[in-house]
C-alpha cells in the first residue's frame, strides 16, 4: 500500500528548495525551469516519498499481518511432489513424492522425515486423520494405509479393483478418523470404503470417467467429486448410492475440490477455468467474485479450505498461490520468499486457517508460517529491504537533479519489495517464539 499523496503534481503551489546545490523555487511562471508546463500526470514527488517512507513501511506491515508467507524447506529440495495433508492442527505433515517416497514431518514442516519405500512407489494422493496417527494414500493401482503417523505402511489387500491401462488413482479423501474413506480413478470409477479404515472397498459410480479430485465432510456422509472435461457430482450417503450432478456446473476441466468441515461450503477449481462455490453441500454452484484479471480464468492445480470454509488457498500450475479470508469474496496473492511463480500441485490447510503447506512438482514443500531459521530470513529480507530503499533513494535523488519525471511502475515495483519484507518482520514480531530455535 503507498501512502495517499504520495504521486503528486503542484503545478502552481511556490515553494523553494535545494535542488543539487541551487535554489530553485517550483510554481513560479516566471522560474527558468517552468518555461515549460510539465504534462498532467502522476509524479514522483521525491520529498514526498522520503516523508512518508516509514508510513509506508508501517502501512506494509500492518496490511500482511495477517496474510501467510510461504518460506521453502530446503531439505525438500527437487523432487517431483504430487500430494500433501496434514493434521487438523497442521503441526504432522505429510507428502508424497511419485515414484519415490512418503516424507513426513511432526513439526509444522520445520523439517521432514523420509520414511524409505522398497521398492519407490508412484504415489499419487496422501490424505490424514484430525491427528496425524492414520494416514491413508494411493500409488497409481494401489492403496495403502499407515497407523503409526506414516513410518510404516501396508498395502489394502482386499481390494478387488482392476483399473484400465489408462487408468490410475489421481484423489483421495477422508471422515476426521478415516473410518470411511473415498478415492477416485482417472478413467475409471469412484470407490468408497465405509467404517474399515480402508480394509475393505466397494465402487460406487462412474464408469470410465476422468475423475480428477473427490472431497469429504469431516463425518464422510458428505463427498464431492470433479470430472475433467465434465461435471461437478455431490453425495449425501458417505458415497454410497445416487452421485447427482451439481446444478449449474458448465462441462470443464475440472481439476480440484474442497469443501468445510461441515460440508456446506464446496469450492472446485477448473484448469484455465474459474474458482465456483457452493453454499449448499453441493447441490448447486456460482462462480466465486474476483477482482483482477490475473485471478480468473487460470491453470488452476489445487484448493485447501479451513474447516470453516472462510480461510482458503488456491494454487495455479506455474503460477501463484492466491489467498481468501472470506469465503472467496475476495483473494490476493500469497507472499513467497523466493520466486513466487512454482509449478505449485497441491496444497493444505490446518482447520483453523493459520498453517498451510505446499509443494511444487519438481520443486520443493512449502510452509506458513515460515519455518527457516529466523536469523537467515530476517538477514535475507533486511537486505533486500536495503536494496530497495537504497534504488528508492538514488532514484529520487537522480531524477529530481535531473527535474525528470520517474515512472510510477519502477516505484511500486521497490515497495512491493519493502512491503514484503515488514510483513515477513510482523509475522515474525508477532509470534517469535515459534521461529527462534535455541
Amino acid at each position: 500500500s503507498i501512502p495517499s499523496g504520495f504521486f503528486t503534481h503542484e503545478p502552481t503551489r511556490r515553494r523553494s528548495r535545494l535542488v543539487c546545490g541551487h535554489k530553485v523555487s517550483w510554481g513560479s511562471k516566471t522560474n527558468v525551469q517552468q518555461t515549460r508546463r510539465r504534462p498532467r500526470r502522476p509524479l514522483l514527488n521525491a520529498s514526498k516519498m522520503l516523508k512518508h517512507l516509514v508510513l509506508a513501511l508501517a502501512i506494509g506491515a500492518t496490511a500482511g499481518f495477517d496474510d501467510p508467507v510461504f518460506g521453502e524447506v530446503a531439505t525438500t529440495v527437487s523432487k517431483e511432489w504430487v500430494s500433501i495433508t496434514s493434521s487438523t492442527d497442521g503441526v504432522k505433515i505429510a507428502a508424497v513424492v511419485h515414484y519415490g517416497n512418503v516424507w513426513v514431518s511432526t513439526n509444522s514442516g520445520s523439517n521432514f522425515h523420509e520414511v524409505k519405500t522398497t521398492p519407490p512407489k508412484r504415489w499419487t494422493a496422501i490424505v490424514s486423520s484430525w491427528d496425524g496417527v492414520r494416514l491413508a494414500a494411493t500409488t497409481r493401482d494401489r492403496l495403502w494405509r499407515s497407523t503409526d503417523s506414516g513410518m510404516n505402511w501396508y498395502e489394502v489387500e482386499d481390494w478387488a479393483g482392476i483399473l484400465r491401462d489408462d487408468g490410475y488413482f489421481t484423489g483421495i479423501t477422508a471422515s476426521y478418523d478415516l473410518n470411511t474413506l473415498a478415492a477416485c480413478v482417472k478413467n475409471g470409477k469412484l470407490w468408497r470404503s465405509a467404517g474399515t479404515f480402508g480394509k475393505q472397498w466397494e465402487e460406487v459410480h462412474g464408469v470410465g470417467m476422468d475423475w480428477r479430485a473427490i472431497a469429504s465432510s469431516s463425518d464422510g456422509t458428505r463427498m464431492t467429486a470433479v470430472v475433467y472435461g465434465g461435471h461437478v457430482y455431490s453425495n449425501s450417503n458417505s458415497g454410497e448410492g445416487v452421485w447427482r450432478i451439481a446444478a449449474d456446473t458448465p462441462m470443464q476441466n475440472w481439476v480440484a475440490i474442497t469443501m468445510s468441515a461441515t460440508g456446506q461450503d464446496v469450492f472446485a477449481a477448473a484448469y484455465e477455468g474459474n474458482i465456483w462455490r457452493s453454499y449448499d453441500y453441493g447441490e448447486s454452484f456460482r462462480e466465486v467474485p474476483y477482482q483482477t484479471a490475473q485471478f480468473n480464468p487460470a491453470k488452476w492445480a489445487s484448493l485447501a479450505s479451513s474447516a470453516d470454509g472462510y480461510t482458503l488457498l488456491a494454487a495455479e500450475v506455474r503460477g501463484h498461490i492466491w489467498y481468501s479470508q472470506d469465503a472467496g469474496m475476495n483473494w490476493r496473492k500469497v507472499q513467497v520468499l523466493g520466486d513466487a511463480t512454482q509449478d505449485w500441485k497441491s496444497l493444505t490447510a490446518s482447520a483453523d486457517g493459520s498453517r498451510f503447506g505446499a509443494v511444487v512438482e519438481g520443486g520443493s514443500t512449502w510452509m506458513s508460517p515460515m519455518t527457516v531459521p529466523v536469523y537467515d530470513l530476517m538477514k535475507t529480507q533486511a537486505k533486500r529491504a536495503t536494496t530497495a530503499l537504497n534504488q528508492l533513494v538514488k532514484l529520487a535523488v537522480d531524477n529530481q537533479c535531473a527535474d525528470a519525471e520517474i515512472p510510477l511502475t519502477d516505484i511500486v515495483l521497490l515497495m512491493a519489495q519493502i512491503n514484503t519484507a515488514s510483513a515477513v518482520f510482523a509475522q515474525i514480531a508477532a509470534n517469535p517464539a515459534s521461529q527462534c530455535k535455541g
